[in-house]
């Protein structure tokens, strides 16, 4: 059994909860094999970053693939423009869980306010690009209370918590549709349908880089992205 974890900065947060799990980018040359030598002239593209990294000391095969601040409506870009060659390193038989949806919600979606649109779009990408594995999808997790600061100013919790709910909701009800799995939970996993601040970190590795002096991240603490981790790897150890 093998899974591939593919979202934002989320994905981040979860192999950072069970340890340092990144070990060597898969790719490091468009379109080429992992095994082959780098070659002489070879020079940086955008496919090296954020991209394919392998779990280590985990019940199951594994791999991550972050994409910083990326939206749900992205995920047709990243897989056709900016990283082509996740398609060709991740095999048929692993499961994908793809991961997306917080962004959206914290900013795209108040400004358009089409969720269902974006979680059609979102499906329909993985499913051109994937269409012999099998899919199963990671909800978002809940927004938090706070006002968050992103390109366009503060985004108010009263507008982003319906743009995640109705998110939520289509992304469960389109699951059905499809004949898909239902969708695993953050929400359920925690028991609560948005974040208070007990529930935001601003303590760990990541909160405390000098960059990020003065910013407050909005990620859960590593408790409770490893109750999130943790129940994933569950299901597919």
């Amino acid at each position: 059994m093998s899974i591939f974890i593919f979202g934002d900065s989320h994905v981040i947060r979860l192999w950072k909860s069970r340890g340092d799990q990144a070990e060597v980018d898969q790719c490091y040359f468009p379109y080429m094999h992992p095994s082959q030598p780098v070659p002489k002239n070879y020079q940086k593209s955008s496919c090296e970053y954020e991209h394919i990294y392998e779990g280590r000391d985990l019940p199951v095969d594994l791999w991550f693939s972050y994409h910083k601040g990326k939206c749900a409506w992205n995920v047709p870009k990243i897989l056709n423009e900016l990283n082509p060659c996740i398609k060709k390193i991740i095999p048929e038989d692993a499961t994908i869980l793809p991961y997306f949806g917080y962004m959206d919600a914290k900013t795209y979606l108040t400004q358009y306010k089409d969720p269902e649109a974006t979680v059609i779009k979102y499906m329909d990408a993985i499913k051109e690009n994937f269409p012999n594995n099998p899919v199963r999808y990671i909800e978002p997790i809940p927004q938090f209370v706070r006002d968050i600061g992103t390109g366009n100013g503060l985004m108010p919790f009263e507008e982003r918590y319906p743009m995640h709910k109705r998110f939520v909701s289509e992304l469960r009800r389109q699951c059905e549709i499809r004949g898909l799995e239902d969708p695993i939970s953050p929400e359920k996993i925690l028991g609560v349908d948005k974040l208070e601040q007990s529930y935001e970190c601003h303590e760990c590795e990541y909160c405390l880089y000098p960059s990020s002096a003065g910013i407050l991240w909005d990620h859960l603490k590593v408790e409770y992205n490893r109750m999130i981790f943790d129940e994933i790897l569950n299901q597919y150890s």
